[in-house]
């Protein structure tokens, strides 16, 4: 996973798919004044309040194309949650946008789970290794096997190792691992592109 996403071992986590990785967000970082762009997949927010986690929205507008204007989100924010491309829009975000998020302070969190399904995945900030930054994948999308729970967390290796010590022993299943590994072949990898 770490040379599928060109960074080092100490930045991914494999995970049981994007809905362990947003509990485990929830849990292990704590936040207090936490901030979800929808329209997004319901599941960050969902975490975040079963975890007794007060939210707020920043509510992208269809008059507006659903774009994003970083100064919508809250200076104060310790936790910003948004989907990239969106969860059901398909809005795909710029990167430059989405970096413009990034302060001392707070964790960005970008959920890619249909990044995989972007040609050239050309805004993904999974391989930017920005301080703060998190980045949600998941092998399920592209490759039809929501029912394995296959995913991962890419990111600052301070909070992969945060997320990684609040994770149950044995969260990802041997199928799911090895879908993980078939996932990055290089045979797979053309497959995915080609795709």
């Amino acid at each position: 996973l770490a040379a599928r996403h060109g960074v080092g071992e100490e930045h991914v986590l494999p995970n049981a798919g994007a809905a362990e990785a947003f509990t485990l967000v929830a849990r292990a970082l704590g936040p207090r004044r936490p901030v979800v762009v929808h329209p997004q997949f319901t599941e960050p927010e969902a975490a975040l309040r079963d975890a007794g986690i007060d939210v707020r929205r920043v509510l992208l507008l269809d008059a507006d194309g659903f774009t994003l204007d970083p100064a919508r989100v809250p200076e104060n924010a310790d936790l910003v949650i948004i989907g990239n491309p969106t969860n059901p829009t398909g809005v795909l975000h710029p990167a430059d946008t989405l970096r413009a998020l990034v302060r001392p302070g707070r964790v960005l969190v970008v959920d890619e789970a249909f990044m995989d399904l972007v040609p050239g995945e050309t805004e993904s900030l999974a391989a930017a290794g920005l301080p703060g930054v998190l980045v949600v994948r998941s092998l399920t999308k592209m490759w039809g096997i929501a029912g394995l729970r296959a995913g991962n967390v890419v990111g600052d290796p301070a909070l992969i190792a945060r997320l990684a010590e609040a994770q149950r022993p044995w969260a990802v299943s041997t199928p799911a691992l090895d879908a993980m590994v078939a996932c990055c072949t290089p045979a797979a990898l053309a497959k995915a592109d080609a795709a």
